[in-house]
């Protein structure tokens, strides 16, 4: 019996010491800086932080409530009404469909979301593209890529929350808000006013523009001055 007992009192220290080895080495991984987003005071000082900032903008346009889905039903249900007759139970959807979206509706809501979170990345990745100085061509693309999807973001939201171009006058007709720069914590301080149709796609030219004139002719899974 005493060998017995000294076995289990030898096999219960064995537990504890590999727990604690365990525990520490818990430790050691769960205080891994993170490598697909970073904080806000400690963005961008460096190339690899401008780098993952972008590929946050991608992450941005690519989600379910842009480009990985809303956006295109959103933009097929409003617009395309002669071909399709939607007879789907998502009140959100019919709404979109009968062109009656009020602001608490959940699509709409989450697709205006996630297109100005995207254009805030781009806006920080195009105040902190000096940080880029591997070669003038890679900051050059970078600026490009993220010209291209703020363009994107913005012609998506002048389409989807303002009136068609040919609906009255563009040139005074309400858009959406234009914000070029990066913004943290939203206030009515420094929530801008609607621009006009005019003045939104006038930004989205220009971004286009100057986008296409950065990028090269192939950059692997990334925009190229093709899709600008």
């Amino acid at each position: 019996m005493k060998i017995l007992n000294n076995n289990m009192s030898n096999y219960f220290k064995a537990f504890l010491l590999l727990g604690t080895i365990t525990l520490a080495s818990c430790e050691k991984r769960l205080d891994i800086a993170p490598t697909a987003s970073i904080a806000d005071n400690l963005a961008l000082n460096t190339e690899g932080d401008v780098l993952v900032t972008l590929v946050g903008a991608y992450d941005g346009a690519q989600g379910a409530a842009a480009y990985g889905g809303d956006i295109m039903v959103l933009n097929d249900l409003i617009g395309n009404s002669a071909n399709i007759n939607f007879t789907g139970t998502f009140a959100g959807l019919s709404d979109a469909y009968q062109t009656q979206m009020i602001s608490d509706n959940g699509f709409a809501r989450d697709t205006w979301a996630a297109c100005y979170n995207t254009i805030n990345r781009c806006n920080n990745v195009l105040t902190a593209v000096a940080k880029v100085t591997s070669s003038t061509t890679k900051r050059n693309s970078v600026e490009g890529e993220a010209l291209m999807i703020r363009a994107s973001m913005y012609f998506e939201l002048v389409r989807l929350y303002a009136k068609f171009v040919g609906d009255g006058d563009y040139n005074t007709n309400p858009g959406v808000p234009l914000i070029l720069t990066p913004t943290g914590n939203v206030t009515d301080a420094n929530y801008p006013a609607r621009a006009t149709v005019k003045a939104v796609y006038d930004q989205v030219i220009a971004d286009l523009i100057k986008a296409e004139s950065l990028l090269p002719n192939s950059n692997g899974n990334y925009v190229t001055k093709w899709e600008a």
